[in-house]
């Protein structure tokens, strides 16, 4: 069977005639005397296509039936097979939702027949393209809720990774100070007992003993304060060139005879600091530098005005993302190996370190320094050919007076 055809005609000569034709050409046919029945029997035969006259009992009767049809589905395909044959009639059917229009009397069956033919194929070309459409849009969602899922999911494991990074650190950081602590407390528990034991005379070396491990004990609390960014200052207006200037025979002590060491210091505004603290981010990144160069190779500090854009950057890598503004920024290069990508993760971590004897703590204390004065703090390394770590600070609203940029160039 070819399809089912719902056939409307208040003629019934016309109907027995069209429905001979079409049961001929393999069609099922249900046939139907007006509008109204012709909807009841829509809505039970579910036919695949409808074969209508406009004029029936009323002169509205076929349209109220393309409409009504039309409105429940649009899929189903209507012919409009009218006698009247007027340019209205037809514009009114197709508007109403009418596939196809043909004037009575049709004069040849094959042409209905064409016409039936073309419209069942242009329906079930609508049905597949729909049923596509369904199928791609419930794929879509399907793999839209999956990738979110995923996506949310790698967040989880993200957040659980960074979690699990922390405790590490921490464990590290409780370890190391417990060690340091651990040292501290037998030293003072040797001096005491020797308070018990000896005569007084040899006290004073006792007490000497106590009083150097209470002051190292009061240098690792204050080790302590600064990498959280708590640490007690005294802030002032810092020129941060003039303070490395004023620190050039201590850096050229610190390191060995066989690194050249290049300082440039161009006129920068002041920076708010404690100038204790801002010696020891120097002094600590040009040590990690020396030491990066087993020795020997280049070693090149530098201080100039930099405005920072918001978001990403360079500066952001230790100490999170920058805030936009004008900034003072050290950087310390050197030429050493360089470290890998697993180095730079843990880079910072406290009391990590890839220097025999080193006990971890030096970055991670110019990370609280910097970060408790409003810094950012940056690292760019690569393996053979060295580290640069910059290091920006907030300037305060007023600029030193203007002197030209100086480079001081040692054991050249």
């Amino acid at each position: 069977m070819r399809g089912k055809i719902l056939l409307v005609d208040d003629e019934e000569g016309l109907r027995r005639n069209f429905r001979a034709l079409l049961e001929d050409a393999g069609y099922s046919v249900h046939e139907s005397a007006n509008g109204a029945q012709g909807l009841t029997d829509y809505l039970s035969e579910r036919p695949d296509l409808v074969m209508t006259d406009l004029r029936m009992q009323s002169a509205k009767d076929g349209h109220r039936l393309v409409d009504a049809i039309h409105q429940h589905d649009d899929s189903v395909p209507i012919v409009v097979v009218s006698g009247s044959g007027t340019l209205q009639d037809a514009i009114d059917a197709i508007r109403l939702g009418a596939w196809d229009y043909l004037v009575k009397p049709v004069q040849l069956g094959e042409e209905l027949l064409v016409a039936i033919a073309r419209n069942l194929e242009r329906a079930r070309l609508l049905r597949e393209n729909r049923l596509y459409r369904e199928k791609l849009e419930e794929m879509v969602t399907e793999r839209t809720a999956s990738l979110l899922a995923s996506q949310r999911e790698n967040q989880e494991l993200q957040a659980r990774l960074m979690q699990a990074q922390k405790l590490e650190s921490l464990g590290w950081l409780a370890g190391g100070i417990a060690h340091d602590f651990n040292n501290l407390v037998t030293i003072m528990r040797a001096a005491t007992s020797e308070l018990r034991t000896a005569p007084p005379e040899n006290h004073e070396e006792s007490i000497a003993m106590v009083e150097g491990a209470l002051e190292q004990a009061v240098d690792l609390i204050q080790q302590i304060f600064v990498f959280a960014g708590h640490g007690p200052r005294d802030t002032v207006a810092c020129d941060l060139s003039d303070l490395i200037a004023g620190m050039e025979k201590l850096l050229r002590s610190a390191v060995t005879a066989a690194v050249d060491l290049e300082i440039t210091l161009a006129a920068v505004p002041a920076v708010s600091g404690d100038p204790t603290q801002l010696r020891q981010v120097v002094m600590n990144l040009v040590l990690n530098a020396a030491q990066a160069m087993s020795g020997c190779g280049q070693l090149r500090i530098g201080v100039a005005a930099q405005t920072l854009a918001p978001g990403p950057s360079e500066f952001a890598f230790l100490t999170g993302p920058v805030r936009a503004g004008e900034y003072v920024v050290l950087s310390v290069e050197d030429s050493g190996s360089g470290m890998d990508q697993a180095t730079l993760r843990r880079l910072g971590d406290p009391y990590f370190t890839t220097k025999a004897g080193g006990h971890g703590l030096g970055l991670t204390t110019v990370i609280g320094i910097v970060r408790g004065l409003g810094g950012a703090l940056g690292v760019d390394s690569v393996v053979g050919r060295g580290t640069r770590i910059v290091a920006a600070f907030p300037t305060l609203p007023f600029a030193p007076a203007e002197r030209p940029a100086r480079s001081i160039l040692a054991r050249r």
